[in-house]
């Protein structure tokens, strides 16, 4: 073999292993090459140096959809990110599935599961000492909060459709710990957000005398678990879905929301 022959063959075989290295870290593998590996789940959260990092994989959503995967014998793990680039990573395929409401937009890259895993009330928060706390607190559908400013985490999906595309004053911060800081200090009227979502932030941070909980229920929402269509564990839904199906049947998911709402202090 002549000398450029021997060079191009080195070229190409580092070529090669690079590309190898971009497939691997992109998941651009064919399926059989990565179905072993676990499931990536990701969560809405924030730094690891915040005093709120460990929460998110810990969300009672989160806790049950671990279940579901456990009862499908399927491995995984669990990694918080700021929820905007969450998405953007399972749509990517950098991440396998999220658990969240369905919706147009996220059906153009993942595909949820038929079984709802659970469903989460939206209530509003407001300051404990705003100075028109009893108004807010007779607020009861959700055109009524037209006149309010409202505050919203970069990433909220449900934010977007119903409050800032349908003319809503909507100030946005990075991720819902922010909005909760915002309205201790009185920097906005309320936020739309979970009981099992808020009230864990809420004690974390030590804001309970400062952030409060509005009465009613404004929207109910069906959280499943969204699996990206670039994920190896695409294919694994139908066995998710039974997983789920069983937990509802034995009472699992019942159980698990009931102890995770009475260890993050929720009502």
């Amino acid at each position: 073999m002549s000398l450029r022959s021997l060079f191009c063959f080195a070229v190409s075989r580092q070529l090669w292993g690079a590309a190898l290295m971009a497939a691997l870290a992109w998941g651009f593998l064919p399926t059989a090459w990565a179905a072993d590996r676990p499931l990536k789940l990701v969560a809405a959260g924030i730094s690891s140096s915040d005093e709120t990092a460990e929460l998110p994989c810990g969300k009672v959503y989160l806790l049950l959809a671990k279940e579901a995967l456990r009862r499908a014998d399927i491995d995984f793990v669990c990694e918080a990110l700021p929820w905007r680039r969450a998405q953007a990573m399972v749509q990517l395929g950098r991440q396998d599935a999220m658990v969240t409401l369905a919706t147009e937009e996220r059906a153009k890259y993942s595909v949820a599961s038929t079984e709802t895993l659970y469903r989460l009330q939206l209530r509003g928060f407001t300051s404990a000492s705003h100075p028109r706390r009893a108004e807010l607190a007779l607020l009861e559908t959700i055109d009524q909060l037209r006149p309010w400013q409202l505050l919203s985490y970069l990433g909220d999906g449900w934010a977007r459709a119903h409050l800032e595309n349908a003319g809503f004053q909507v100030a946005w911060s990075r991720d819902l710990a922010t909005v909760l800081k915002q309205l201790a200090a009185q920097r906005g009227d309320l936020c739309i957000s979970a009981e099992v979502e808020a009230m864990p932030l809420i004690h974390a941070m030590g804001i309970e005398d400062q952030v409060i909980m509005l009465p009613e229920v404004l929207d109910t929402l069906e959280f499943k678990i969204q699996i990206s269509k670039l994920s190896p564990h695409l294919s694994k839904l139908p066995v998710i879905d039974a997983a789920i199906r069983s937990m509802h049947a034995d009472g699992t998911i019942e159980r698990i929301s009931r102890e995770a709402a009475l260890q993050a202090g929720v009502r």
